[in-house]
């Protein structure tokens, strides 16, 4: 015996036949059903409203007993096998808005049946769970509630309600199974989830993690299906001024901004106007990799899974003065790193890529795109796309970083002055939490207007890609197994939960976006402190309380695992100044360093002799070089600083040079 969930997905209890198992699908979580029992005669009813809990049991907040009266009814005979969620629709949750548009309906059955319920809800018979009721009585479907005399409820000790995301409605045309009823009375023997934290037990985990990380400030979103649950700033936007991070402050997304950019290509799929598995060619055919055989196979999918054989290429958009366009022209020149769809490297050229298909297939630019099919629907009304955008007196978080010393200083800004499908979005945690209840709702927004088909928008986030697990990747997922990139999304098991999470990293920022989808979760944490763990340490002790996980301490141990980084950093820098030979001069007089090398993609890097010092000049930086030994040089400040340059000298000349790994050509 099958029953659909909400949304019309044919399937059993969690996919298994038998609900003997007294397990529930996802789609059910949060999900409430209001009904009634009533005897055959009509004269005595048991009122319940149900709802399942984010663990999968049913919990009851109400239960009341009443005599007398006679519903208008529409009478279904006893044995009747039928199914309520048949044909229900589903709004923005996973019964929610749309659903609760449709008329209401009360379900009824008579009091054998309830018996044969109460008997099922003790033993937990799976047998008895197959077979309909053989009663002689009707059971009754009522298009009205009905008035009942007030009568007392009885006291339901260790039941807590849970938060529903939106009342169950029914179709009278479509048949119903007695297994509703069957699954309506375990709710008062089953266990029930411990209590949501409360919100001062929010506050001290948010600023736990504000000290324990040095973070000036941060806002945190919790959403279950469509309750927002938490939506509230921490701390200060910057250092030293008293403005109040809020949950209208705004925060660059980074590398969350993808996600924007596949649903947006979700969007287009659902039109018709593109497929995931198009070829590139189709529709952007000047963008191409060196590799002509790959070129010809490449897809959008691949664009968006991190599988092209690309590196990570940061230099080439990483403050660059340079256009989009003109990096997508460099691509090219630039050799595969491993062999087409044979690996995972993260590159966010390609996403750039992928924005401009959307462009083209939606004959508008990507930011416009974006406003209109995404952001304004669901009413982000925060949302920028370049760092000009935003208002000067806006309510603005400013980026910190650690100094060598330790402590908390302003980072440098980063203006984005060109809508990057990659990285430019800007938003707050009420706008996150609008597009948190938009992903979990399978593409709905809180108005409950469908912006996407939830095909194409599920498809974003299932596993493409496998992630090797090991090393850093592993330390930083102590709790993981297997790791996946989905597309703009990663895909992961965090103590037996799936998780759906992607982070974003940009100077004086971090952020992370998490949907927990079994438990219809929703999270957003942002901080402005550079490349801080406070993210994804909040994030997991929020998982940790919210979905009743033995309590970690994620702080310490992220702050302990930053430690350990920085102090295998410094070993190994003070390991390489050790081996250095001071006495090892340069072959060539500095004078004869300076001069102009190439690379085909990277373009120019020049280098100046001036005052007894040699400085280095690429894309928007400028970096003061000392010598180190031989023919390479230190760079002392700003950007890449302790970094090492080297120069190639052949014949009593310097023939090339070589900056974070790129070599470049003397002209």
């Amino acid at each position: 015996m099958t029953a659909a969930a909400p949304g019309g997905t044919s399937g059993g209890f969690s996919g298994h036949s038998s609900i003997g198992t007294r397990t529930r699908p996802a789609a059910w979580l949060g999900s409430k059903l209001h009904g009634f029992v009533v005897s055959s005669a009509a004269s005595s009813w048991a009122e319940f409203t149900l709802r399942w809990s984010s663990t999968g049991s049913m919990v009851t907040t109400q239960l009341s007993r009443s005599s007398g009266g006679t519903p208008g009814t529409t009478t279904v005979p006893a044995g009747t096998s039928v199914n309520p969620f048949a044909g229900a629709r589903r709004g923005s949750g996973f019964a929610g808005r749309a659903a609760n548009r449709l008329s209401s309906r009360k379900l009824f059955c008579d009091a054998a049946t309830f018996a044969w319920c109460r008997a099922f809800a003790m033993n937990g018979s799976s047998t008895a769970a197959t077979k309909t009721t053989s009663s002689t009585a009707p059971m009754m479907v009522t298009r009205r509630a009905i008035a009942l005399p007030r009568a007392p409820v009885p006291t339901l000790t260790g039941v807590r309600p849970a938060r529903p995301i939106g009342a169950v409605r029914f179709h009278t045309s479509t048949p119903m199974h007695w297994l509703l009823t069957a699954a309506a009375l375990p709710l008062l023997l089953a266990p029930v989830r411990a209590a949501d934290p409360t919100p001062e037990a929010v506050d001290a985990l948010a600023g736990d993690a504000l000290k324990a990380f040095q973070a000036p400030g941060a806002a945190v979103v919790v959403l279950r299906g469509d309750q927002t649950l938490v939506l509230k700033g921490y701390g200060r936007r910057a250092l030293g001024r008293d403005e109040p991070v809020t949950a209208d402050t705004v925060f660059p997304l980074a590398s969350c901004t993808k996600q924007f950019t596949t649903a947006l290509l979700a969007a287009l799929v659902d039109d018709g106007k593109l497929g995931w598995d198009d070829l590139v060619s189709k529709h952007l055919p000047g963008f191409k990799l060196s590799d002509p055989h790959a070129t010809a196979l490449l897809t959008v999918r691949d664009l968006v899974t991190h599988r092209t054989g690309l590196g990570n290429h940061d230099l080439l958009w990483y403050r660059a003065p340079w256009s989009i366009d003109h990096m997508l022209k460099q691509v090219p020149r630039l050799p595969l790193d491993y062999p087409f769809r044979s690996g995972y490297r993260y590159n966010s050229l390609t996403f750039m890529a992928a924005g401009r298909v959307a462009e083209a297939c939606g004959k508008k630019t990507w930011p416009v795109l974006v406003r209109e099919r995404l952001a304004e629907p669901l009413g982000m009304k925060n949302v920028a796309f370049t760092t000009a955008e935003i208002p000067k007196d806006a309510d603005r978080a400013h980026g910190h970083r650690l100094n060598k010393a330790g402590k908390v200083e302003a980072a440098p800004v980063y203006e984005m002055r060109e809508p990057n499908p990659s990285g430019s979005l800007h938003a707050t945690a009420r706008d996150l939490a609008a597009w948190l209840e938009f992903q979990l709702s399978d593409g709905v927004a809180p108005s409950g207007t469908r912006l996407v088909s939830s095909k194409p928008l599920v498809e974003t986030r299932a596993p493409q890609n496998l992630m090797r697990l090991e090393g850093a990747a592993k330390a930083l997922f102590p709790d993981t197994v297997q790791v996946s990139y989905a597309m703009g999304w990663v895909v992961s098991d965090y103590r037996g939960l799936k998780v759906v999470a992607h982070g974003g990293l940009i100077d004086g920022f971090r952020v992370q976006l998490t949907l927990v989808p079994e438990r219809q979760f929703g999270f957003a944490v942002l901080c402005n402190m550079h490349d801080s763990r406070l993210p994804i340490a909040l994030t997991n002790a929020l998982i940790d309380r919210y979905c009743d996980l033995k309590s970690k301490d994620w702080n310490a141990y992220y702050a302990r695992l930053a430690e350990e980084e920085a102090e295998a950093k410094s070993a190994a820098l003070a390991a390489r100044d050790r081996a250095r030979d001071p006495s090892a001069k340069p072959a060539l007089p500095l004078a004869s360093y300076a001069g102009t090398y190439s690379h085909p993609a990277y373009g120019p890097a020049t280098v100046t002799h001036a005052g007894g010092a040699l400085t280095a000049k690429f894309s928007s930086f400028s970096l003061p070089l000392e010598h180190f030994e031989r023919d390479t040089f230190r760079i002392t400040g700003a950007f890449f600083e302790s970094d090492l340059v080297r120069f190639g000298v052949s014949d009593g000349k310097a023939t090339s040079l070589t900056l974070a790994g790129i070599e470049f050509k003397r002209k």
